[in-house]
């Protein structure tokens, strides 16, 4: 809790209920945690998020603007880790010219194979 009024009161709750000031932190932060992390398990890639109500509370909901905006940042992402796999794609495409077995390796392997060690030299 950020306002000093909310402190007091919390430090008279935790005062009176003979609680710890964290454990009343605790107990007063609960919906709010709970809520958080309802909205978050949305499905983002349909944009679709639970609305949570709490009783003589309110209803807490994603406003169609923030749903522009998580499908314009998931859009953002997905394009940024495609750029990103089709970088490592071919990073490890210009590596395996260099891995046992490939054309690069094939001549190491033929002057090895006719060295001083070989019956025909």
């Amino acid at each position: 809790m950020k306002s000093k009024r909310s402190k007091n009161k919390i430090r008279e709750i935790a005062q009176q209920e003979g609680l710890d000031i964290r454990q009343v932190e605790d107990i007063v932060n609960a919906p709010f945690r709970f809520t958080s992390k309802i909205m978050k398990e949305g499905d983002i890639e349909k944009v679709e998020f639970s609305n949570v109500r709490i009783f003589r509370f309110g209803i807490f909901l994603v406003k169609q603007g923030r749903k522009k905006r998580f499908i314009e940042k998931g859009l953002t992402k997905k394009r940024q880790q495609q750029k990103k796999n089709e970088k490592l794609n071919r990073n490890k495409e210009q590596r395996s010219d260099n891995f046992p077995g490939s054309s690069y390796d094939q001549g190491v392997q033929e002057a090895v194979d006719e060295g001083p060690d070989s019956e025909e030299g």
